[in-house]
This record gives structure tokens, C-alpha cells and sequence, in this order.
């Protein structure tokens, strides 16, 4: 009988010994799974991040672009607008010499 009761007894730390190891092993799962979740959030978060600065480093450089293409269109018609002018005044120049030549032929 005594071997009996102390075979129950120790039947019974094996089953608390079992029983706290699941208990354990769940813990340890639970921290795991939580860990793995919070990796993968915190991933999540940092590939967007890198996405959405790279996207504003894109548009940053689009809004570049299009500064610099609108800087030379306008450089470009204002540099033909000048010459235009500038043509402008030496047919001005031309035609007032014409005509102060045929004067000095007629008059002079």
C-alpha cells in the first residue's frame, strides 16, 4: 500500500510537472506569436516609411523638373523676345540710314 500511495504521489508531481510545463511551452508561444506580430508591424511600418520617403524623394524631384523646364521655356522666349527687338530696332536703324542716304543723294 505505501508503494502504491508513493507511486500516486509521484504520478501526481509528474502530472503538476506536465501541467506547468504546458503551461510554459504556452507562455513561451504566446510570447513568440506576439513578438512575431510586432516584428511584422514594426516591418510593415518601416517599409512604408521607406516607400513614402522615396515617393517624396520622387516628387521632390518631378517638382525640380518641371521648375527647371519652366525656368529655360521662359529663358528661351524671353532671349527670342530680345531678339526679335533687337531686330526690330536694327531695321529701325537700317531704314533711318536709307533714308538719310537718299536725302544727301536728292539734296545734296
Amino acid at each position: 500500500m505505501a508503494n502504491t500511495f508513493l507511486d500516486r504521489t509521484n504520478s501526481r508531481l509528474a502530472a503538476a510537472v506536465c501541467e506547468r510545463w504546458k503551461e510554459v511551452l504556452a507562455t513561451h508561444r504566446n510570447a513568440a506569436a506576439y513578438a512575431n506580430s510586432y516584428d511584422e508591424a514594426h516591418l510593415q511600418a518601416r517599409i512604408l516609411r521607406a516607400w513614402r520617403m522615396q515617393l517624396h524623394n520622387s516628387l521632390q524631384a518631378r517638382k525640380v523638373a518641371r521648375w527647371a523646364h519652366r525656368y529655360f521655356v521662359t529663358r528661351n522666349a524671353w532671349k527670342t523676345w530680345i531678339n526679335a527687338v533687337q531686330e526690330h530696332k536694327r531695321q529701325q536703324k537700317l531704314r533711318q540710314f536709307e533714308i538719310a542716304r537718299l536725302r544727301n543723294i536728292f539734296e545734296g
